[in-house]
């Protein structure tokens, strides 16, 4: 893999999950990691765990709910050198019966996971924030493996899946690529909490169809990484499955 020296990349949800591991890999690369979450006390640590080792880092606490968004860019840009790269790893799940999802309990998913990764691209493609680079979203093979409850949270990466290869077609004249991962099982906190007996048959099943098994946040990070790379330099509108080979 190519040195990230030099560059430097925006990752939502940095403090925990894939964005977590993400950060991690990309600093272990030697890129300078803009890390952007809700969580206050989640980004602290992750910055003096950085400091520890040498790894540069600016932390921005933000809601992607926020009608201004652009505070983020206006913050990561403030050292005076442009964007490299954005990973849109933030995102929640909504495990929610049919009976029970209203529009506001919808839109707020739909608003977190997909609005906001547009108007994160939309931001970035602006030449005051960004040098040309690259723009991964992290989706979900749910958004083509259906199953209950699930509505919101499949909708809105199924959504992410459609946007990607518009938004490659219309900033490739900007040079800016963007593409996207659909994970499988992958051992995260989300995968474990508030699941229905249904919904860890489910993940139970899918890990068991893996032919790889399922993966680490790190292998999800190390696809990122690829994607933000020179060596996919002529790859952009794609949706790449990192699913442990499920057929």
């Amino acid at each position: 893999m190519n040195s990230f020296c030099n560059r430097k990349i925006l990752v939502t949800g940095a403090s925990s999950g894939i964005g977590k591991a993400t950060a991690y890999y990309l600093a272990g690369l030697e890129a300078t990691i803009v890390a952007v979450d809700i969580n206050q006390e989640g980004l602290n640590e992750l910055k003096t765990d950085f400091n520890s080792k040498g790894y540069p880092i600016i932390c921005i606490a933000e809601n992607l709910q926020s009608d201004n968004l652009e505070r983020i860019f206006t913050q990561a840009i403030s050292d005076g050198v442009k964007l490299n790269g954005l990973v849109h790893c933030a995102g929640i799940n909504s495990i929610i019966s049919l009976s029970s999802l209203t529009k506001q309990r919808l839109h707020c998913v739909l608003e977190i996971n997909f609005y906001s990764f547009v108007e994160l691209v939309r931001l970035y493609s602006k030449k005051k924030y960004s040098n040309k680079g690259s723009i991964v979203g992290i989706s979900s093979l749910a958004a083509i493996q259906p199953r209950p409850y699930e509505l919101a949270y499949i909708t809105s990466k199924a959504a992410l899946n459609a946007a990607i290869p518009c938004l490659a077609i219309e900033l490739a004249s900007k040079q800016i690529r963007v593409n996207g991962i659909m994970p499988g099982v992958v051992n995260t906190g989300m995968i474990n909490t508030k699941q229905t007996t249904e919904q860890k048959d489910f993940v139970d099943n899918m890990s068991k169809r893996a032919i790889l098994g399922a993966a680490q946040q790190e292998d999800i990070a190390s696809v990122v990484a690829f994607l933000l790379s020179d060596n996919s330099k002529i790859i952009t509108g794609r949706i790449i499955s990192a699913d442990g080979g499920i057929f």
